[in-house]
């Protein structure tokens, strides 16, 4: 069940999944598993008795029509050189009031920030980000972020800075990072932004990332193999309009830009699927990214509104049934009560589209912007209706 300022809970059954952003202590990973970035992912075929996943997804060449006029393809090489100085390691720190007890002894990392003072922030994890622009804004993915309390960017060339949080969208998972650059200080490189919408299947990319927070800017490629693709991440989330490819990732890859063959971001990598089935054959090649006209328009929007993020809500309780996704309570006073939905309406389509596994409610919502009517259409009684809502926005702390 989901509170649905945005979307349905897929279903009871659930699958492990596990972002990329890195922890450093591992045994911790079960008790602060919210902040090492550990949800599930709702799946119609998991053991219900036992939750065991049909499979583990871990969030972690560009030839087009419109790109071709600017010359050949580069090499991976050459791509990978002309947008590294743009590709950054993010480091998470949390105050040291936010554990009870010791950190182990921490030896510093290849390419890791150097031990902290006694008193200092205590690291909490480490992704992958790129440089958004030259004022020194950062994109990376919200779950990289989340649960820390500071944050150090490292450069390419190794070279460090501070960064504070600007904003997050938790819901398609992008963050916004400022650098704390001294006086004249300029970033080392901003990325190019290329064209997500020309993509094709079979389109040659580069990601570019930190593995383990360790390997810095390592570099893969591979090809695009789906566009569209959609993930459902639990607590009423749905990653939607993804790129899915077969260049490498690994934990700590998350936030990091996949490229097109001019060195253009194209797509933010966020998850990996490792398994199919608790027992089951491990899987490779099977990466997703966030499309990059998505993630550069909520990283303006995040920068235009100073962090805040106007969320489009709904105000009711759903489950997705047999039924299809059956409202299970109302906000008294929300949106939806104004508009005379009701417990037990079924919502079957959002502006004649329908509302079914492939196509959440919250993707359809997300479309939209607070203040927003959307018709939607509603079966009750064996009957159907069609209901105008004008869609709120999300409130604090929900």
């Amino acid at each position: 069940m989901s509170n649905h300022h945005l979307s349905a809970d897929q279903s009871g059954a659930m699958a492990t999944l596990k972002r990329s952003g890195i922890p450093y202590l591992a045994a911790m990973a079960l008790v602060l598993a919210v902040a090492f970035g550990t949800f599930y992912v709702s799946d119609a075929d998991a053991d219900i008795a036992t939750g065991q996943p049909p499979y583990s997804v871990s969030l972690v060449s560009q030839t087009t029509n419109q790109e071709a006029a600017s010359g050949p393809a580069l090499s991976v090489a050459d791509v990978a050189e002309s947008a590294n100085s743009a590709v950054v390691t993010v480091y998470t720190f949390v105050d040291d009031g936010g554990f009870n007890g010791d950190f182990p002894e921490l030896e510093p990392a290849q390419g890791s920030p150097e031990e902290r003072a006694p008193g200092e922030p205590s690291p909490l994890g480490a992704g992958s980000g790129w440089i958004f622009s030259e004022d020194g804004y950062v994109v990376t993915n919200a779950h990289v972020v989340g649960g820390a309390d500071s944050f150090v960017v490292q450069y390419h060339d190794g070279t460090q800075a501070g960064a504070e949080l600007i904003g997050t969208d938790a819901f398609q998972d992008v963050a916004v990072l400022k650098l704390r650059l001294d006086d004249g200080a300029r970033v080392p490189g901003v990325a190019e932004i290329g064209d997500s919408a020309a993509l094709r299947p079979g389109d040659e990319v580069v990601a570019i990332g930190s593995p383990l927070g360790e390997f810095t800017n390592s570099v893969s490629d591979g090809h695009i193999g789906g566009l569209d693709r959609s993930l459902d991440v639990g607590n009423g989330i749905s990653l939607d309009n993804l790129i899915q490819h077969d260049a490498e990732i690994s934990p700590g890859n998350s936030g990091g830009p996949l490229l097109n063959m001019r060195g253009k971001v194209i797509g933010m990598n966020v998850a990996r699927v490792e398994t199919a089935g608790a027992n089951g054959p491990a899987v490779s090649g099977l990466n997703f990214a966030i499309d990059g006209d998505t993630v550069v328009e909520i990283a303006q929007s995040i920068i235009a509104n100073n962090g805040s993020i106007a969320v489009p809500y709904l105000g009711v309780q759903t489950r997705l049934t047999d039924e299809g996704t059956v409202v299970l309570g109302v906000e008294a006073g929300g949106p939806a009560d104004r508009a005379d939905i009701v417990a037990g309406d079924v919502i079957a389509s959002i502006d004649g589209i329908a509302v079914d596994d492939d196509t959440s409610v919250m993707r359809l919502l997300l479309a939209h912007r607070p203040d927003d009517t959307v018709s939607i259409g509603v079966e009750r009684d064996g009957g159907k209706v069609e209901v105008d809502v004008t869609l709120g926005a999300r409130p604090e702390g929900i």
